[in-house]
């Protein structure tokens, strides 16, 4: 999936998130935006970015070590992209259920 393509889902989730009336909704959907941007932009600089709802929360926690150390990311980053993908694969089951990986 391109940057493009991340960037808005990321938008999508955001409005989600406020929408849902979420504690900290603002926090939460800036910081999936950028978790979703540097997702994108760091996971294709070496391979095809994968399916956000490929994986299980804990998975990509996993993975997510791992790929930030490879990948020369910050913490910060690193929770920003965990909080794009648990809130991406969570919208995922909510729309289209059974389509994305059980957590």
């Amino acid at each position: 999936m391109t940057t493009t393509a991340w960037t808005a889902n990321a938008t999508a989730i955001s409005l989600l998130l406020l929408f849902a009336g979420h504690a900290h909704a603002d926090d939460a959907a800036q910081n999936a935006g950028l978790g979703a941007r540097v997702f994108a932009e760091n996971c294709s600089r070496c391979h095809e970015s994968p399916d956000p709802a490929s994986r299980s929360s804990q998975e990509w926690r996993a993975i997510s070590v791992h790929m930030r150390v490879i990948a020369e990311i910050s913490l910060a980053d690193q929770r920003n992209v965990l909080i794009f993908l648990r809130t991406y694969n969570t919208i995922s089951m909510t729309r289209t259920p059974g389509s994305a990986v059980t957590h």
